[in-house]
């Protein structure tokens, strides 16, 4: 992709709309060397199953394919990114990365109570032994989806939080999620029943992931739903009732990689929360940028204005990941970063061409 610039003297001249760095809310750095080798459109429990399978890489290659993405977003004017761990593999990039990171290491039990104890523990040390290197990186953890953690273990989780602190989770991004809560066979229950295990969980007690998580969810803490790609009018509303402080992270390209399918972003956008732009990973995308997703909602959506999308790439963002103080807006006392952001003859976004980045 081009870039539209004009060099002057010593000074860099770029046309287009000045803005502050991006923030990728949702990203999985440590799957950056599955780059091109899980299928599109294998549907969710197909591309977890892939990527089960595709854990074992030497681990020089996990490390410099780390190291090469962080640098490459960078690139691409992004200054924070909410990323998800299940290892230690991006803990020395990120401990010098010029990149802020809020890293979510991430917990699941697949609804095994009797065992979430176990696994708590064992993620804990994994979160514990997290690097930050500097104060500008913050970390978490997180669970993982609903129909991957058990009452059990999201309590241990949510007890552990620090207040005001953000969670992060995979949230409603296949229509099979709901039917977990809903129903005896088929989807994630035929899935863990081909790995051996039957979860512990009563049909019926709860009306889906919206119910399960807004009855342990406490007000204290900041959620960050990611994906939410089938999400309905009644998910909205019950967690517009629960008063609970929720952020909403879409990333467009990898639902179409993964499930072909992308959110209703009209729906999303007649509630309150905020909506923030991630990448995912390089196992379900081919590029990690902001700016790229951005296109990708604007091709599709071409009624959602400009500032507004720059919004959902900014601040929205930056506050999710309790970055505002310091990222998101382009104000005294901040280092936001500043990206030129390409226009067209009429003044609108051009997609066709790249960013600039000026600091």
């Amino acid at each position: 992709m081009k870039t539209t610039q004009v060099i002057k003297g010593d000074h860099l001249r770029p046309r287009g709309i000045l803005a502050p760095g991006f923030i990728n809310a949702h990203c999985h750095l440590e799957l950056s060397h599955l780059l091109g080798i899980i299928p599109k459109k294998t549907g969710l429990i197909g591309f977890i199953e892939k990527v089960i399978k595709l854990r074992e890489f030497e681990e020089d290659l996990i490390l410099a394919k780390i190291e090469e993405a962080d640098q490459f977003m960078w690139s691409q004017g992004i200054v924070a990114v909410g990323d998800i761990s299940n290892t230690l593999h991006s803990s020395s990039t990120k401990s010098t990365s010029k990149i802020k990171y809020y890293t979510f290491v991430e917990a699941f039990d697949l609804w095994q109570e009797s065992k979430s104890l176990n696994y708590f523990e064992g993620y804990k040390k994994v979160f514990e032994a997290f690097d930050l290197g500097t104060t500008d990186q913050k970390k978490s953890m997180v669970p993982h989806a609903p129909y991957s953690v058990s009452p059990n273990l999201l309590e241990k989780i949510l007890n552990d939080a620090k207040p005001n602190s953000t969670l992060s989770i995979h949230h409603l991004e296949t229509a099979l999620e709901d039917q977990f809560f809903l129903k005896s066979e088929g989807g994630f229950r035929e899935f863990y029943a081909n790995m051996g295990i039957h979860p512990e969980i009563n049909l019926g007690e709860y009306a889906g992931s919206a119910d399960y998580l807004k009855r342990y969810f406490p007000r204290n803490l900041k959620y960050l739903l990611v994906h939410n790609t089938m999400m309905q009018k009644s998910d909205f509303e019950t967690y517009e009732a629960s008063g609970l402080d929720i952020y909403l992270a879409t990333c467009a390209k990898a639902n179409l990689y993964i499930e072909d399918q992308i959110p209703d972003y009209d729906l999303w956008r007649e509630f309150k929360f905020p909506i923030c732009i991630g990448t995912d990973s390089l196992a379900s995308n081919d590029i990690l940028s902001v700016w790229d997703e951005m296109g990708t909602i604007k091709r599709l959506y071409p009624q959602i204005e400009d500032s507004e999308l720059i919004e959902w790439a900014t601040i929205n963002g930056a506050k999710a990941l309790n970055y505002k103080d310091s990222l998101g807006t382009i104000e005294i006392g901040k280092s936001p970063g500043l990206n030129a952001l390409p226009i067209d003859e009429k003044g609108q976004l051009d997609f066709s061409k790249n960013i600039t980045k000026i600091a």
